[in-house]
């Protein structure tokens, strides 16, 4: 009887350490953070449901791996939806799509109109120009980096004055 009760104990915490485990890390998804079934299991139901939480990690990262490459512009970067169900991935290709086609109107727009911009992030002071802004400075986009030292050079005094103010 003690050996039944011992043997049962120990089959049932066979079970529910991996089942707890699986839990956490779905649990931590459904929260925005992805992690990984680090343990390798048998391949039994239990092996089946680590390899698929993995596989869901994995295709996961790598949505949100494409859609950070979106954000920056890197229109070109590979992904495919996982099937025709695919709700995300779909999401993704069509939210990538729109942009880039945003982002060609707006440069198109810009040409026209002879009008650049620039952005300056006051916390990193980073800086970065539009294609039309380099051309309008005289240059070919990325041929100089895109410095507000290099952008302030090369305005008259007097707007460069009213520049510096309008940043403090």
């Amino acid at each position: 009887l003690i050996t039944a009760i011992f043997f049962s104990i120990y089959l049932v915490s066979i079970i529910t350490k991996p089942i707890t485990q699986l839990i956490h890390i779905i649990t931590n998804m459904g929260n925005g953070v992805l992690e990984y079934v680090k343990e390798k299991y048998p391949d039994n139901e239990i092996g089946i449901m680590a390899a698929s939480v993995n596989r869901l990690s994995y295709n996961l990262r790598a949505s949100a791996d494409f859609a950070n490459e979106v954000g920056n512009r890197n229109f070109d970067v590979k992904f495919e939806p996982l099937s025709d169900h695919d709700l995300l991935g779909k999401a993704l290709v069509a939210m990538r799509d729109n942009l880039q086609k945003s982002d060609h109107r707006l440069k198109q727009a810009q040409s026209i109109a002879k009008i650049g911009s620039w952005e300056l992030n006051l916390l990193s002071g980073e800086v970065s120009w539009s294609d039309e802004m380099y051309v309008i400075l005289g240059y070919q986009p990325g041929e100089v980096e895109a410095r507000f030292r290099t952008f302030m050079e090369l305005v008259v005094e007097d707007d460069r004055i009213r520049i510096k103010g309008l940043l403090n």
